[in-house]
């Protein structure tokens, strides 16, 4: 049932999603120290990259699924999808090696991954890593760097260009309830602003090099976190930095 925004599940749909979620666990890797995506990969070859031609890629459409799952190979952001989803379940330094980790092992070849690499990278303030894979999906179509342009728009991607925005440049998440905003914005962008409805408020955030403001544009004052720094937002902005 959907009411006032929520979707409310039974008891009975409660207790399953409860079951799944105590069922689920992410293996870590203690020799590099790393989040694994499963219990083998860290133990699998790596994938002979420079070998492989660029015309092989995307490599699901040019060796067999048995070839490619042997090997220490990403097509996309899986792990780093969680920690994306979920950032106070890891430290910085956690996340910094798990993005280092699976950086040079992931062939983006969906479209959907360079989004999450872009967003990772503004909250470990590697700007100009973000900015650039903020670019490739943003302009994916328009430059066809996927090579199948002919076959449709990336419509999710398109949506993985907004959380870019907002996710990443914006530092936007929320943790127990509370909206944060963190600036990430990268040297190439001056200025980003954007609204959004959040706890029946309309809030307006805007960024620049030097500031972060944001300002109730309807409803009621709320808490929420600027800069890594509690605040009341109100009619009124609220700048830091």
């Amino acid at each position: 049932m959907i009411q006032q925004g929520y979707i409310d599940g039974d008891a009975d749909e409660q207790a399953q999603l409860a079951s799944a979620s105590e069922a689920m666990y992410l293996p870590y890797d203690a020799t590099n120290q790393v989040t694994a995506q499963d219990d083998n990969s860290p133990k699998m070859p790596l994938w002979p990259f420079a070998t492989t031609a660029a015309t092989q890629y995307p490599l699901l459409l040019h060796y067999h699924p048995l070839m490619i799952y042997r090997h220490r190979v990403n097509k996309q952001a899986d792990t780093l999808l969680a920690e994306m989803l979920f950032p106070e379940d890891q430290s910085q330094e956690q996340l910094a090696r798990d993005y280092d980790y699976y950086e040079p092992i992931t062939t983006h070849d969906s479209s959907l991954s360079r989004s999450i690499f872009s967003i990772l990278a503004s909250r470990l303030d590697r700007r100009d890593k973000a900015y650039n894979y903020y670019m490739d999906t943003s302009l994916m179509d328009l430059v066809d760097l996927q090579g199948n342009a002919k076959d449709g728009l990336h419509e999710a991607n398109l949506g993985g260009s907004w959380l870019g925005l907002t996710y990443g440049f914006a530092g936007m998440y929320v943790a127990a309830g509370k909206l944060h905003i963190t600036n990430h914005l990268p040297q190439e962008i001056n200025q980003l602003s954007y609204r959004l409805r959040f706890r029946g408020r309309v809030l307006e955030v805007q960024l620049t090099q030097g500031s972060t403001q944001v300002q109730v544009v309807s409803g009621t004052p709320l808490m929420i976190v600027v800069d890594g720094r509690e605040v009341e937002v109100t009619s009124k902005t609220v700048a830091n930095g």
